[in-house]
């Protein structure tokens, strides 16, 4: 009985070790795949980041090419092709600023973007330089997310700011007090963009406190992990492009 019993109590002891081993072991798996699982998330959003960054530096580099003339350092009118790389560079530039400044605004970088982009097609007139029409595309959209206005209503309120095609979509006129036919007169003289500029400086003002507000840091930290994820992810990114291309060819 007593040899019956200690056999009895090793089996129990070596079943107690292997459950607890099995139970052991099923964590790790769970956690190898959960990190496996993580991974594969931060590699697909670095690639996306780069199809996006691809895909918006592309659509300035048009906006560009069809708005404006590219002079040589000779004083020659690039071609059609000189012309295109040559924003597309340009577009690059701006871009990385948009990143920069999209830290400190109170919408994601493609919001900027898209409002910027806006701001770069319906503001050719204008007497303004890229700087001025940054700087209006961030007080638009700080504007905008002050008065609530998200995705389409907020495209189409940047656009009728600066088209003034009618009295829809013109809640950030009516805030700072203006009507369609002043702001008219400001676009017939060419200076809309730093008209609008200096109208929109007290959302700016406002724009900083609310940056400190919950939502305003989870939004520049998810701006800033897209940032990290997409450069890191740059190379891969280029290494699947080349892939792809040469299987098109």
């Amino acid at each position: 009985d007593v040899q019956a019993r200690g056999l009895l109590g090793t089996i129990g002891s070596m079943l107690g070790r292997i459950a607890l081993f099995s139970v052991a072991a099923g964590l790790v798996v769970r956690a190898f795949f959960g990190i496996v699982e993580a991974m594969r998330s931060v590699v697909a959003g670095g690639i996306k980041f780069n199809a996006s960054m691809e895909q918006g530096r592309i659509a300035i580099a048009a906006i560009l090419t069809s708005t404006r003339q590219m002079v040589t350092a000779q004083g020659v009118t690039a071609s059609a092709v000189g012309e295109y790389a040559g924003f597309l560079s340009k577009a690059a530039d701006l871009q990385q600023e948009l990143l920069i400044r999209s830290i400190d605004t109170l919408g994601t970088y493609e919001e900027l973007r898209d409002v910027f982009q806006l701001v770069l097609g319906f503001s050719s007139t204008q007497k303004a330089t890229d700087e001025d029409r940054l700087n209006l595309a961030q007080n638009i959209l700080n504007a905008g997310k002050l008065l609530g206005l998200e995705g389409q209503n907020l495209a189409v309120e940047a656009r009728q700011l600066l088209t003034l095609e009618g009295n829809r979509g013109q809640q950030i006129l009516q805030s700072l007090g203006l009507t369609i036919q002043q702001v008219q007169v400001y676009k017939e003289q060419g200076t809309l963009v730093q008209e609008l500029n200096k109208r929109l400086a007290a959302y700016t003002a406002l724009s900083s406190e609310v940056a400190l507000s919950w939502e305003g840091l989870t939004t520049s930290v998810q701006t800033f992990a897209q940032v990290l994820s997409g450069n890191a992810f740059a190379p891969v990114f280029q290494s699947l492009k080349d892939v792809l291309k040469g299987i098109a060819q």
